[in-house]
């Protein structure tokens, strides 16, 4: 199950439109390392409600800093866990 958030990454850079060798790691900020806008920030919440089933209408996607906060979000979202 895990696996499929192993594809994290990759839809971010899919969604942000960035070089499928650009550095995402979990400390990325949205803001200032992606230089995130509220328009790329919806195109990845409906890029991650397709691949994932999930249903993000409520979440304030100003409020994820970094993708850590947003793979716990979808952790919690999907019940899957890399823990264990």
């Amino acid at each position: 199950m895990a696996e499929s958030l192993n594809r994290l990454p990759a839809i971010i850079r899919e969604s942000f439109q960035l070089a499928s060798d650009h550095p995402v790691s979990s400390a990325t900020r949205f803001g200032t390392d992606l230089d995130a806008d509220s328009f790329q920030m919806i195109v990845l919440a409906c890029a991650l409600e397709e691949n994932f089933g999930i249903d993000l209408h409520d979440i304030f996607l100003d409020e994820i800093d970094t993708v850590a906060d947003l793979f716990t979000l979808v952790e919690n979202r999907t019940g899957e866990s890399t823990h264990g």
